[in-house]
């Protein structure tokens, strides 16, 4: 029964975060560099919050899954 609940989340995680990976390409293209950019298979997005300040492209590189060129 535990691989079969395995398989059905790897399914749904895969489409929905690759899905995420494709839509924003272009993106992470610009962030990764051409190589790294086009091999990601699957992406986590998030939204900043429209009523918080808006940080600077620096401040989104401190995350620590950013690994600047």
């Amino acid at each position: 029964m535990r691989w079969g609940r395995r398989a059905w989340l790897k399914r749904r995680w895969g489409a929905r975060q690759g899905g995420e990976a494709d839509k924003y390409r272009d993106l992470l293209i610009k962030l990764y560099g051409e190589e790294k950019g086009k091999a990601v298979k699957y992406a986590e997005t998030f939204e900043i919050c429209e009523y918080g300040r808006r940080p600077s492209m620096d401040e989104i590189k401190l995350f620590p899954f950013y690994d600047a060129k």
